[in-house]
């Protein structure tokens, strides 16, 4: 039980001013071990050291009539008239309420453990979820980065002079190679018609009328694209060359080779 019931004039009793300072202790302190056993108000005599108490105490007790000799013990004389509770019926409803106690925190454990197992199957399927979308997000990434070096840059086309009708000829000849260049990005010559790597001085001569009137100052983009369209003159012209130097290489090993087989056989 809980607590054990003391008469509130017990200060003013017979028997309660007849007891000695010590006994009074004694009793007060076996009604809390009584009330925690429930034994209905038993005191075994071995236990008297452990109350803090004497036999002499005891048996002062006794003889104010609080306590009486029980056997080996002594008994709290009218200790079930004050505390029900301590009976064995009371005994048997408190293991019931602790059953229903431990029930209880029981259920409140396993709901705990409950929702510490869905946070973390929560997390372990978040994981995956991540992955999937990060390795979804990868492509797409790789996909939107082709697409921007994909996307070609055109070229500003600068303000043509014309000076005659062979010059603007070859002018609108010249905007047409850059335009076709920024679209669609180098592409290789093919072989059957190679070009001249006499170009530069062709060109020259070709814009020597033009070089002899007044020539306004060209503007920056204008200057960009005409630095990019002699790069790429330049390129293509040594890359020709280089590609008919394999080629003639591969027929003198070629006429080596069938001279040294000839000479064999």
């Amino acid at each position: 039980m809980p607590w054990v019931r003391v008469d509130d004039g017990l200060f003013l009793h017979p028997k309660w001013l007849a007891t000695p300072a010590n006994a009074r202790g004694l009793w007060v302190t076996a009604l809390s071990y009584c009330g925690n056993q429930a034994n209905g108000g038993i005191v075994p005599a071995v236990l008297l050291p452990m109350l803090g108490a004497t036999v002499d105490d005891a048996e002062a007790l006794v003889k104010s009539g609080l306590w009486t000799r029980d056997g080996d013990g002594y008994r709290v004389n009218q200790f079930a008239d004050y505390n029900p509770t301590s009976t064995p019926e009371a005994a048997a409803d408190r293991a019931l309420a602790r059953s229903k106690s431990a029930q209880k925190a029981g259920m409140a454990s396993a709901a705990k453990r409950q929702r510490e197992s869905n946070v973390e199957s929560t997390d372990v399927q978040r994981e995956p979820n991540d992955r999937s979308t990060n390795v979804q997000r990868q492509p797409n990434d790789r996909s939107t980065s082709d697409q921007r070096n994909s996307t070609p840059i055109p070229s500003p086309s600068p303000s043509p002079t014309y000076t005659d009708t062979f010059d603007c000829d070859l002018q609108r000849a010249r905007e047409n190679d850059a335009a076709a260049q920024s679209q669609k990005g180098p592409t290789k010559r093919p072989l059957t018609a190679p070009r001249s790597t006499n170009n530069q001085s062709m060109d020259w001569l070709l814009d020597a009328p033009a070089r002899q009137q007044p020539q306004r100052r060209e503007s920056e983009p204008e200057a960009r694209a005409r630095r990019a369209i002699e790069l790429s003159r330049r390129l293509y012209a040594e890359e020709d060359a280089r590609e008919e130097e394999r080629i003639a290489q591969w027929y003198r090993d070629r006429e080596a080779k069938q001279i040294g087989t000839g000479e064999t056989q």
